[in-house]
């Protein structure tokens, strides 16, 4: 039990603690570096973009249930022609379940596409906006810490 104890302190310090402290230190030593107020401007625009690419990308719960719907529908399909296959073969409905199975088989494949090209479209989208756009709104920010560094010193060290 008291190992148990000192784990969960461990991993706990591990992944609140430490995490906290280093963002502290870092930040602090940001806003001396470039100023308060070219920090809240950084913070402030990985906020607004982290917030608007999830508002505007796709809610991935209703696709992935519409994929797995469509898998349980191919699923159900393919066991109930697994379970009747004889009377299908005697009765000769081999054209109508081939009919059947490749709709459900096609309507799978779609919306799995679909669900793919979501998440494809939605991690670009995140990984522009918040790297690339957040890089330059950075720089952005930083531009009067150099420019006062330049004006100080004749050069930036």
């Amino acid at each position: 039990m008291p190992l148990q104890v000192h784990m969960l302190g461990a991993r706990l310090f591990e992944a609140i603690f430490k995490p906290s402290v280093e963002v502290i230190l870092n930040s602090t030593k940001l806003g001396m570096m470039m100023g308060p107020r070219q920090l809240l401007y950084c913070v402030g625009f990985f906020g607004f973009a982290g917030s608007w690419t999830r508002m505007v990308g796709p809610t991935f719960a209703t696709l992935a249930a519409d994929v797995q719907a469509a898998n349980a529908t191919l699923l159900s399909q393919r066991t109930r022609l697994h379970t009747h296959a004889e009377e299908v073969a005697m009765l000769g409905g081999v054209g109508t379940e081939r009919q059947l199975m490749d709709g459900a088989a096609k309507d799978s494949l779609r919306k799995s596409s679909k669900l793919a090209l979501q998440r494809f479209g939605s991690d670009a989208l995140d990984t522009y906006v918040l790297r690339y756009v957040g890089i330059l709104a950075a720089f952005t920010a930083m531009l009067p810490a150099w420019d006062s560094t330049v004006r100080l010193y004749g050069s930036v060290r």
